[in-house]
């Protein structure tokens, strides 16, 4: 009976050893290091870590890393010259800090027409930059399309095949009215003349240059659109 509570004690003592690590034994710690999270333009976006400022990316030199930035996005061309980098696109809208054209040549830097035109094609949906104001302003800016441009095939150049092209146009953005970006940047009561409305540049629907409606530097005075074919051809 003794011989077995010693044997007893000594498998106790043999199993609290065990437990305390000792023996030659090694204690193993595991240490999870969590992912940053994918900010654009900051070290977590590997549109910018491929191509930061310094290297001089175009805009297809970011499209062309594919989607690699973050959440997958594709990578964008912001900045220029010295200052030129791709970083990850968020969801690009016309006039914010996430439209390239706006944010290179915003209110402030008094662009004109030729000026937006030289950013090439940085804007949202690869689209080229475009004057809002008046030229040379301090209000003047560049900026992308309102809407995603739509791509128009156009197989004849038939009188009917132009005016349905125009119709389709007309439903995007209609001259004299809100859509018309002519008619927002110079609408009645401005006064403007038909030089000024040139100095807008081809902002208007469909990428036109805009005209002058009314009397020069009258209250009626304003800028618009040219008006679609399909309403100056009678038939």
């Amino acid at each position: 009976m003794q011989l077995l509570k010693i044997t007893a004690a000594l498998g106790i003592v043999t199993v609290l050893l065990s437990g305390c690590g000792g023996g030659g034994g090694s204690t193993t710690t595991t240490t999870t290091t969590m992912p940053k999270e994918c900010k654009p333009a900051t070290d977590t976006d590997e549109c910018l870590k491929n191509k930061g400022p310094g290297t001089k990316p175009d805009a297809q030199t970011c499209k062309a890393l594919g989607p690699i930035g973050c959440g997958g996005a594709n990578c964008t061309l912001t900045g220029t010259a010295d200052k030129a980098h791709c970083e990850s696109c968020d969801e690009c809208k016309s006039m914010t800090k996430t439209d390239p054209c706006f944010k290179a040549k915003g209110p402030g830097s008094k662009p004109n027409a030729q000026m937006c035109k030289d950013l090439g094609a940085i804007g949202c949906w690869g689209a080229n930059c475009t004057l809002m104001g008046e030229a040379g302003s301090d209000t003047a800016h560049c900026m992308s399309p309102m809407e995603e441009p739509t791509t128009t095939t156009t197989t004849t150049t038939t009188t009917k095949s132009r005016r349905r092209r125009s119709s389709r146009v007309s439903k995007e953005c209609k001259p004299m009215t809100e859509a018309d970006p002519c008619f927002k940047a110079k609408g009645p009561g401005m006064k403007p003349n038909a030089h000024i409305c040139t100095d807008l540049g081809a902002i208007g629907c469909g990428g036109a240059n805009c005209t002058l409606m009314g009397d020069a530097g009258s209250e009626a005075a304003r800028c618009m659109s040219p008006l679609p074919m399909s309403t100056m051809v009678h038939v």
